[in-house]
């Protein structure tokens, strides 16, 4: 019989989970472990639906101030592409000299 961690099931070795644990102890109140929780989510959405985190985020900010509050959920990962090839975005980013500055993705998008 083989024994050992890797062998016992986990999918994880047991140490990172107890790591990881640790490592949410020192958010430093409540209020920056609710941000923590908040942006780690974000980010692990984008990454869910093939959006690069950096880009988005400042995309997403730059638009932000400007953009209907009714129609904030467009602005999700979830829908994120679909609301990024629409013409007023692209001319709002635009008009931030955003569009295309940063990221590969972007350059393309401005050369179309």
């Amino acid at each position: 019989m083989i024994a050992g961690p890797e062998f016992s099931g986990f999918s994880i070795p047991p140490t990172r989970q107890v790591v990881g644990r640790a490592n949410w102890t020192f958010c430093g109140s409540d209020e920056g472990a609710e941000w923590n929780a908040i942006a780690t989510s974000l980010v692990a959405s984008c990454k869910l639906h093939g959006i690069e985190p950096w880009a988005y985020l400042r995309d997403v900010l730059t638009l932000l101030p400007s953009w209907p509050k009714h129609a904030a959920l467009e602005l999700a990962p979830k829908f994120w592409n679909e609301t990024r090839q629409q013409p007023q975005t692209q001319q709002r980013l635009a008009n931030a000299r955003l569009l295309g500055r940063f990221d590969s993705a972007h350059v393309a998008e401005a050369k179309a």
